[in-house]
């Protein structure tokens, strides 16, 4: 405002001096109101100029008052908002206030539940919908809303296809950068993938993969990375058994130590299978193979059952 004043005055004083100083003393009559008044030229200036300084000076105090008002209307809803903020992030339950600026951002805040949304108020929010029916589990398109895939709402509509539509988990792993929800698409697609394409991934792989593939041609080239316990292991080679030479079963079996004992053993082998137990220290048929070493005609299997139920 003080600007304005100080720009407007030399303005003025400047264009009627400059007139006065080129037209001296020559006067100009106009007839106001059928009135003639006749005033030096720069004074008819000057006036003109002020009246228009009049004019842009009441309009500045009219703006000026007016975005005080609203500034003030602002801050207050912005106080509002904030209480309101606190109070649901604190689980206390409050009101939403009457707000004539910012009712829409009210709203949102409105949805704060502690650290959750309420989805409450949908209206003006089209993405609450669809936020909405990720929490509840359904698989949604994001694509419209440009949401990367590291994005938490986009891993858990990643969890949602998974549930949904297990035949997207190669889908899943291959897009999404989230390392626990790759692991959890991997475990759903390696029960059904070709081994070789499982060997492509750095994950782990346990019974609940190798199990599908026991009856695999290509089973000899997973078990190297399974981690199996001492029950699947011994799974593994009861699956394998009579399917290849003794031998070739054995080897296939190098990386799971009580399944290749377990099968020495099924062979009769009972030398192999102690001497595998020893280079192993697996005590698990140290009283099998003393039974068989004293002429006891005992199962394997038998023994295994009677230990494991």
């Amino acid at each position: 405002m003080k600007q304005f004043i100080l720009i407007s005055i030399i303005l003025i004083g400047g264009l009627a001096g400059l007139m006065a100083f080129q037209n001296g003393s020559a006067h100009l009559t106009l007839s106001l109101w059928g009135i003639n008044v006749t005033l030096p030229v720069y004074l008819w200036i000057a006036g003109g100029m002020g009246i228009i300084f009049l004019v842009g000076f009441l309009f500045l105090l009219w703006n000026s008052a007016r975005t005080s008002y609203y500034r003030r209307r602002v801050e207050g809803e912005i106080k509002k908002l904030l209480k309101i903020a606190e109070e649901r992030i604190f689980y206390r339950r409050s009101e939403l206030p009457k707000l004539k600026v910012l009712d829409k951002i009210g709203e949102l805040i409105a949805n704060i539940w502690g650290n959750k949304l309420t989805f409450e108020y949908k209206t003006n929010f089209p993405y609450m919908e669809v936020l909405k029916r990720i929490e509840e589990g359904e698989v949604v398109d994001l694509s419209p809303y440009k949401v990367p895939f590291d994005n938490p709402w986009e891993i858990k509509n990643g969890y949602n296809i998974l549930k949904k539509e297990p035949a997207r988990a190669k889908e899943v792993l291959d897009r999404y950068p989230d390392p626990k929800l790759k692991e959890a698409a991997f475990r759903i697609y390696a029960k059904t993938a070709p081994i070789r394409e499982i060997l492509k991934y750095d994950f782990p792989i346990d019974w609940e993969i190798v199990e599908p593939h026991l009856h695999d041609p290509e089973l000899p080239y997973l078990l190297p990375r399974a981690q199996l316990t001492p029950q699947q292991q011994v799974e593994v080679a009861r699956a394998i058994y009579t399917t290849r030479t003794p031998e070739e079963e054995l080897e296939i079996l190098k990386n799971q130590p009580v399944g290749q004992i377990y099968l020495a053993l099924k062979y009769e082998h009972i030398e192999k299978g102690k001497e595998l137990s020893e280079l192993h220290k697996i005590e698990l048929f140290h009283y099998f193979i003393k039974l068989r070493e004293l002429g006891e005609k005992v199962e394997v299997d038998e023994f295994l059952e009677s230990i494991w139920g």
